[in-house]
């Protein structure tokens, strides 16, 4: 029995999963829906044999599953009672009754609150790992809500719809669900957190229920603004012919919402009001660019409606004058994928190339089915590629838009297989996007910059196909994949043949595109350029240690269902020893990129700073150097310096135009040239610069600092090349790894120990006790916010030093390190601590030695405690100190590889660190999850550490309760308490806790004045409160509140350099503003967090960013006392495009409403 739209009893509604599902895609059809359930409106007739398809193949596998059921469990087969009150009621009532019996499945469970009515496929007994049922307090059976879909992935409204089941399974007094199912067609079923999705299936549910005295009748307008879900949507057709109708605003191209609602409260509601606007109708809220391009694009469409034809004009010619020669080896290439396939995986099935023969269009595929022949599809294409650049060397291949670059360069990590070929070919700029060309030189007079809207202009159609969109592909590529599987080979054959027809059309309008751009290029307009070339590269294809790979991988499965646990980890070895030359090359794809950006793009790109202002110094010659050098001073409006650079090291200088002796990428005027960073400060960046090819000097200022070229890690694969060496030798031992600390991270082994995990409830003696009790093994341990994991570790540290241990302290960062061993130090002075300081730091510590660090400890007499990075402990002369133990610090933050790297020599590991903090961050795909931290590795990514591995500090001494319980739930499964001296801390006036600030505000991407004003008003509302600490279990003297006591926490760079702003001109200097990354590890009183975008059309980088709650878990969790979120509430109404996005979206929901 399915669910339904809501159904009106005698003047009262009753909401279904499906109209929670029409709120979160879009509140418009809510209101229509509604409209047609009050007979005010006829529903739109739609249509669609393969909606019948679909119900029919979701009815079959429904049952397919229900007779899947182990016959060992008891199962409960319901009837639903019809579609009534008193149907709803008789349903709810033996559903309950199932559930008091408890049933392990229940099929067909009917969930009515009086309010809400869902019929659920299945509710299943929740089990924990040895097979016992789950219990809630109270002694009741946990059961979790299951839905069947012939989906071969989870899709969000699926989600939406368990997540609701499982709200109203709270809202009837049933245990609350630990996870939600969907029980799927693919390869893998999917589950998920509870409590995220119910938070946001209650928050929908709850804004349906606040509309409802008003709906039931048509809304007007009665159309809509387009948006994202009108794909999916039965009423897209009506609200399209709306707003052509009203000829709305929205139909200019490029417009966003915001602006949209800007200009219709300016007066200019129509395309042709904005068209023919004058200078002084602007509103005030829409700046003079963005008027000044929306006004001359809603002319140009008006005028092509009236001319009947597509017409365009050029509006940057040197842009336009960027496309390459045309070249016999030519490519247009397109791709097909399936971004649902593998739970959100994704599939890439269709690499679809044009090229010439004898002058006329040609075209030919590589294909897929799933992720063994994705490899093999892709790899088939590159070579191809490679085969006619060797042929032809001046030639390129054309795409439009950037998924296709992108996309490659995440196959090629993902598969770890023709990743130098790819290399090459996009440091050499053999890759030409025709898409950004045309969005930065011309203007169409069309609604959109896709090619099926502006192919007019050159006399392409895909009108008539029976595959008309790229979703469409998408569906009928699925629709085959089930054909397949189900032995109707000749039926899937025939989609597919669609499919490629679709993508052949595609590749031939991009050729023609390609030809129509140079029909209107001034002549003798081509540029060539060089090149990026990263200097510490191997010859093209030779990999010093390529026979390791070989030999590591050799007889591995390509396809990781199909590996033993021995295959595992000998390919993530493999993945370990090609981690650093991954991490490299997007480091120098991501600079030929910042090369060709837009200003505007630069200002928001990570690791950038747009030159406001700067200063050229003079060219000369130092003593003993061999070229001239120049001094650069760059400061910035619009950003902190120190935000963007940590200090001394290297960079890339920008110019707009490149001067002679500078190098230039392929079809770019631009320059780029290597720099070193002297110093930095608030204010500005001071660089020497160099002069260029030949000595050649320049008198350009740059407009840009670029990150750096990547530091050098050659000797950390080396020692992660010697581990290898010993698993290729032992290849005939069992599994072949050895019994060390290295080999059981990575294989992710429960540690070897002489005996149980020691549990005391003193964690310094218990991990003590732990290490003097593992054998070439680790401990790890889990220490969140406030738990003391510095402490702990330290204590432990310094009483096994004294006792005559060799002890190694690795972390990400000196500064980390140097963190440690001042612990260290405080915790026993008479320790021995060595450490070479950090190379051009004036920072200086009483254990930095002189000379190398080996050095000194051979000069040391018992034990010892000697810190360093990965380098450091990568050294052969490190290694062979023997060290009795490592420790890892922040090892939720340190790579799998240079784990193995640095432990490859030590007798044991202790892992210190939270993988639910800030994570391990890579630049890189990489295949079989080799990128992740090594703590998050080892606790195989559960979110508290599992009991057979270390510990878990559950007890955090900062947070008082009411912080800690919404940070415990968002990260750490409710496991996380606060210690009792917590609660003897007090703020005058203030309630403890997280308090949601809304403050409305549009338009704003990674800056918000409004929110930095608010900011300043709470700070200002705190300072001299009388603050109450406590330590050590006794309260100290009550004191006020000072601006060292108030930390602010910034999501971006530009609103933390407005905020300090803003507390500055208001006479707060000194409270400390940032991101999350400049505050791990430290605390006070009060936390401002400010998260500065105004709504999902205005993030900059994503909602994985914005939202992610490691980075919310961070920025609450320094306070002692009170978090305040700052946010503007539009943040509330973000659709998220994936599941995922879903998921945190819904633990921001439970920190806004921790009640939920």
């Amino acid at each position: 029995m399915g669910d339904f739209v809501a159904q009106q009893f005698a003047g009262r509604w009753v909401l279904s999963p499906q109209d929670l599902i029409a709120e979160f895609e879009c509140d418009h059809r809510t209101s229509l829906d509604f409209a047609v359930k009050a007979g005010v409106l006829a529903a739109p007739v739609v249509a669609d044999a393969g909606l019948v398809l679909l119900k029919q193949q979701g009815l079959a596998h429904e049952q397919a599953r229900l007779e899947g059921i182990d016959p060992r469990l008891r199962v409960k087969r319901l009837d639903p009672s019809g579609y009534s009150i008193a149907g709803y009621e008789a349903g709810w009532r033996e559903t309950k009754a199932a559930i008091d019996a408890e049933y392990d499945v229940i099929y067909q469970a009917t969930l009515f609150t009086g309010d809400f009515v869902g019929f659920a496929d299945f509710l299943v007994v929740a089990r924990d790992d040895a097979g016992a049922m789950v219990r809630d307090a109270r002694g009741m059976a946990v059961y979790e809500p299951v839905d069947t879909k012939s989906a071969r992935s989870a899709k969000r409204g699926a989600v939406l719809q368990v997540g609701a089941y499982a709200e109203a399974m709270v809202r009837l007094g049933l245990p609350k669900p630990q996870q939600v199912h969907l029980w799927l067609a693919g390869d893998t079923d999917w589950s998920g957190p509870a409590d995220k999705f119910m938070a946001l299936a209650s928050e929908y549910r709850q804004r349906v229920e606040a509309r409802l005295a008003g709906l039931g009748s048509v809304p007007s307008p009665a159309w809509a603004a387009p948006r994202e879900s009108c794909a999916r949507c039965r009423w897209s057709t009506w609200c399209e012919a709306g707003r052509r109708d009203a000829r709305d605003v929205s139909l200019v191209q490029g417009i966003r919402s915001t602006t949209r609602q800007r200009l219709l409260d300016g007066g200019l509601p129509t395309i042709d009001a904005l068209a023919s606007a004058g200078d002084g109708q602007r509103p005030a809220r829409v700046s003079r660019d963005t008027f000044d391009r929306l006004r001359a694009q809603s002319d140009l469409q008006v005028r092509g409606e009236r001319a009947g034809e597509v017409l365009y004009e050029v509006t940057d010619p040197v842009v336009l004058a960027g496309l390459p020669a045309r070249s016999p080896g030519d490519l247009w290439f397109d791709m097909e994928g399936d971004p649902y396939s593998g739970n959100g995986r994704g599939l890439e099935y269709m690499f679809g190339f044009g090229f010439l023969t004898a002058g006329a269009f040609d075209f030919d595929t590589t294909e897929a089915h799933d992720i063994v022949s994705e490899r093999t599809a892709f790899e088939g294409f590159i070579d191809i590629v490679m085969e006619r650049w060797a042929a032809d060397p001046g030639m390129h291949v054309y795409h439009y838009a950037d998924y296709e670059r992108r996309t490659l360069a995440r196959l090629a990590q993902q598969h770890g297989t023709r990743e130098a070929e790819l290399d090459l070919l996009l440091r050499a700029g053999r890759l030409v996007d025709l898409y950004s060309l045309v969005r930065r030189s011309l203007r169409f007079s069309t609604e959109s910059l896709s090619l099926k809207y502006i192919e007019g202009v050159y006399g392409v159609s895909h009108a008539g196909g029976d595959v008309a969109t790229a979703m469409d592909s998408v569906i009928q590529f699925e629709r085959s994949v089930g054909l397949r599987l189900e032995g109707r080979a000749d039926e899937a054959a025939e989609i597919l043949a669609g499919i490629r027809a679709y993508n052949r059309l595609d590749c031939e309008s991009t050729m023609q595109l390609d030809a129509w751009l140079r029909s209107i290029m001034p002549p003798g307009s081509h540029r060539s350029g060089d090149p990026i070339v990263d200097p510490d590269d191997a010859p093209a294809g030779v990999d010093p240690h390529a026979a390791l790979i070989s030999a590591l991988e050799a007889g591995v499965p390509a396809d990781p269902a199909a590996r033993s646990a021995r295959d595992q980890a000998r390919a993530m070895l493999a993945g370990a020893l090609q981690f650093h030359p991954r991490e490299r090359r997007p480091a120098w794809w991501q600079l030929f990129e910042l090369i060709k950006a837009e200003i505007d793009d630069l200002s928001t790109a990570t690791g950038v700073l747009v030159a406001d202002r700067s200063q050229v110094g003079g060219w000369f010659l130092a003593p003993r150097a061999r070229k001239q050098r120049r001094e650069i001073v760059i400061a910035s409006d619009h950003a902190d310096p120190r935000d963007v650079f940590d200090g001394a090291g290297s960079a890339f200088l920008l110019y707009d135009q490149a001067p002679e002796g500078v190098p230039s990428p392929d079809n770019s005027p631009r320059g780029y040239h290597a720099a070193e960073i002297e110093s930095v400060d608030d204010e500005a960046v001071r660089l020497v610069e160099k002069s260029g090819i030949d000595d050649v000097t320049w008198s350009q200022a740059p407009i840009a600092i670029l990150p750096g070229a990547p530091y050098n890690t050659d000797s950390i694969r080396g020692a992660i090349a010697s581990a290898a060496g010993l698993v290729v030798a032992a290849d005939g031992t069992v599994g072949g790894f050895p019994a060390s600390a290295w080999a059981d991270l990575l294989c992710a082994r429960p540690p070897t120990r002489r005996g149980p995990l020691p549990m005391t409830g003193d964690p310094v003696d218990d991990i003590v006790v732990a290490l003097q009790t593992t054998d070439d093994s680790y401990v790890a341990v889990q220490g969140p916010p406030g738990t003391g994991k510095t402490y702990v570790g330290s204590r432990a540290v310094a009483r096994l030093a004294r006792a005559g241990w060799r002890i190694g302290v690795v972390a990400q960062s000196h500064a980390v390190v140097d963190n440690f061993l001042a612990s260290v130090s405080e915790a026993d002075t008479t320790v021995a601590i060595g450490k070479e300081p950090q190379a051009g730091s004036d920072i200086h510590q009483p254990w930095h030695v002189r000379g190398k660090a080996h050095d000194w400890a051979a000069t040391v007499t018992g034990g010892y405690v000697i810190g360093g990075t990965a380098w450091t402990f990568a050294r052969p002369a490190i290694q062979a100190l023997d060290l009795d133990l490592l420790v890892i610090d922040e090892a939720g933050q340190y790579s799998l590889p240079n784990a193995i790297a640095s432990a490859f020599a030590a007798h044991r590991v202790l892992l210190l660190g939270d993988p639910q903090q800030l994570p391990q961050v890579s630049q890189a795909a990489h295949p079989d999850g080799v990128e992740t931290s090594v703590l998050s590795h080892v606790a195989h990514g559960a979110a508290t550490m599992p009991a057979d591995r270390g510990y878990f500090l559950d007890r955090t001494y900062r947070m008082h309760p009411a912080l800690t319980r919404p940070v415990s739930v968002l990260q750490y499964e409710g496991k996380l308490g606060s210690a009792p001296v917590t609660s003897l801390r007090h703020l005058d006036g203030i309630r403890p806790g997280i308090t949601p600030v809304p403050i409305p505000h549009d338009g704003n991407t990674t800056a918000s004045p409004e929110e930095a004003r608010e900011v300043h008003r709470i700070a200002a509302d705190l300072i001299g409160r009388t603050w109450t600490g406590a330590s050590n279990d006794r309260p100290h003297p009550p004191r006020p509140i000072t601006q060292d006591d108030v930390i602010v926490v910034a999501a971006y760079n530009a609103q933390v350099r407005l905020i300090r702003r803003t507390l500055a001109e208001a006479g707060l200097p000194a409270i400390k503003v940032g991101t999350v990354d400049k505050f791990q590890g430290r605390e006070e009183v009060a936390v401002i967090v400010s998260m500065a975008t105004s709504s999902a059309e205005e993030l900059p980088r994503g909602l994985e960013f914005l939202l992610s709650p490691n980075r919310l878990n961070v920025a609450i969790s320094r306070a002692q006392w009170a978090a305040f979120l700052v946010h503007s509430p539009a943040l509330r109404d973000i659709a998220p495009p994936s599941v995922e996005g879903m998921q945190r979206l819904g633990g921001f929901l439970q920190l806004l409403d921790p009640a939920e």
